[in-house]
């Protein structure tokens, strides 16, 4: 599609082609496109299921567009949750810099503030990158890859509650599943309170996360 109008991939169906992490595979192919290029009325190339961004950004003679200029057009595609686990996802594959999104021209200056905000290329999956932004939205001070117990935790909130956020890839073993319980019981040891959060749970922003969180907390003070 790229090719027969003379486009470039971008947006979503860039970042799927570069394994960053996306809810669902995009249906639809994002192509960008100079804003003066306009179809002919006799035009018979097909054009459904095609999602069209005009912008001059970036633009030249590769099929492919930047990734940082894909990931600026996701913007407009995606939440700002998606967004962030993106930005974080490329960021940590060396696929763009931190400064990036420095260089947004697409993103509004409000959203270019959030994702400045809130990106972290400490997250090692969209999972983290979701939990930290509904956490950090929510007003909690979020610490990402912070040793407890002597491990690595995935997100640390207030200095009191652990979050672990388990894919299936990794902690479906029988190695991770007796290394998990003994990483709960050392950062028990330590004072905190560990939720544990599967892909399912984090999906739908309307998760009962922040009610979790909220619940462990009260009890963690009640307890100091």
């Amino acid at each position: 599609m790229a090719a027969a109008f003379r486009a470039q991939l971008t947006c979503v169906s860039l970042c799927d082609v570069l394994g960053l992490p996306l809810v669902e595979t995009p249906e639809s192919v994002h192509l960008l496109v100079p804003r003066d290029r306009a179809l002919r009325a006799d035009d018979r190339r097909p054009h459904p299921g095609v999602v069209w961004h005009r912008h001059d950004t970036a633009w030249g003679d590769a099929r492919l567009a930047p990734v940082s200029a894909a990931l600026d057009v996701a913007g407009q595609c995606v939440t700002l949750r998606d967004h962030v686990a993106l930005i974080d996802a490329a960021i940590r594959h060396r696929q763009v810099s931190e400064g990036a999104v420095n260089g947004f021209e697409i993103s509004s200056e409000q959203r270019v503030r959030q994702l400045k905000g809130l990106m972290d290329p400490q997250a090692d999956s969209i999972l983290e990158s979701w939990a930290r932004v509904d956490l950090m939205g929510a007003g909690h001070r979020v610490k990402p890859q912070q040793r407890v117990g002597g491990r690595r935790r995935d997100l640390v909130v207030d200095d009191r509650v652990v979050i672990e956020t388990d894919g299936k890839e990794t902690h479906l073993t029988e190695r991770a599943f007796v290394d998990d319980r003994r990483r709960d019981r050392l950062a028990v040891r330590d004072g905190y309170i560990v939720l544990r959060y599967t892909y399912a749970d984090l999906v739908w922003e309307g998760s009962t996360l922040l009610a979790d969180v909220e619940a462990a907390l009260t009890l963690s003070r009640s307890a100091a």
